[in-house]
Formats: C-alpha cells, structure tokens, sequence
C-alpha cells in the first residue's frame, strides 16, 4: 500500500479518507477457487485466492494505492452435494478472506499519512457455480 502523494512528496489535502466515497473508484477484485486433484470429483477441501487492487490510473483518486493478494483454505462438510460444496467454497471463502483483506487495509492504513480507510463491501454470491442453490440475500 502506498499513500497518494505528489512528486514533491506532499499529500493532496483534498482526499479524506474518513469521508471518502468509492462512487468512481476502479476496484479491482481477481478471484479463483481451486481444489487438489487427488480428491477426485468429490472434494472437500478448496483453496480460494483474492487479489484487490487500486491502481490510481484512472477513475476517482483513491487516498492509497493497494495491491493486496490472500490465499485461504476451506473445509467443507462432505455430507453436502459436491455442487453446494463448491459454491459455499467460493462465496463463503472469498467473502471470509475478503473480509480479512478489508481489516488488514483498515489496520495498515491507520498508522499512514492520510488514516484508516475501510474498503467497501463486496457480495460474492455471483460467483457461485449454481446460484440457485445459495439462499437469496436478505436486507
């Protein structure tokens, strides 16, 4: 993570991080979810990987530019169909790994130049294999 800064090494007074808005940001979000192959076609076991980036080249300015990538293990029970297993693998895992990724940006950032800056909320049911079998999101 670096700070936004100019070339004289000075901080753009007008970002705020404690206000910011991520309305016109470009966040980056890279996903994958793989299982070790000598578990045949009936895994429990599923590494998820998360990558999120704000690169700062186009788009609204963020305070921070990130770059954070975090690999995660997940067990799943193998009482549940191989399908459901899968899908709660990757919506569950990314959005567990996802919400470390958002306490690590907010823990790092508070002890640099512009302050803590909390990620927005992400949904990950999308990226399940079979929507249907992952319960509707309630508000």
């Amino acid at each position: 993570m670096t700070a936004h800064i100019d070339a004289e090494g000075n901080t753009d007074a007008s970002i705020d991080p404690r206000n910011f808005q991520w309305d016109g940001v470009k966040l980056e979000v890279e996903t994958a979810i793989g299982a070790n192959q000598s578990q045949g076609d009936d895994p429990t076991n599923f590494m998820v990987s998360l990558i999120v980036r704000v690169k700062n080249q186009e788009g609204k300015i963020c305070p921070y530019a990130l770059d954070v990538e975090l690999v995660a293990f997940v067990d799943v029970s193998p009482k549940l169909s191989t399908a459901r297993r899968e899908d709660l693998a990757t919506v569950n895992g990314l959005a567990i790994a996802y919400g470390a990724v958002r306490e690590l940006v907010t823990n790092l950032t508070s002890r640099m130049e512009y302050g803590p800056l909390t990620l927005p909320g992400v949904n990950f049911q999308d990226q399940a294999a079979t929507p249907e079998s992952l319960p509707a999101p309630t508000r």
